[in-house]
């Protein structure tokens, strides 16, 4: 709870707790949102263009 956040509704700036004191609006979402760790996502492995270039081939010879 250290961060200090910007609420983009109102534009009040270095929010250091969960309610607006310029609007009176709960940010504790928008906190909880801007505290969570980016998803790792793994890469999508794909098949070469040239291999499947020749299974196509091999499939179309025999």
């Amino acid at each position: 709870m250290n961060t200090k956040l910007s609420y983009p509704v109102c534009g009040y700036q270095e929010l250091a707790g969960d309610i607006c004191p310029n609007c009176d609006t709960d940010i504790s979402l928008i906190r909880t949102l801007h505290d969570l760790l980016p998803i790792e996502k793994k890469p999508h492995r794909k098949k070469p263009l040239q291999k499947k270039l020749v299974v196509g081939l091999w499939e179309l010879l025999y």
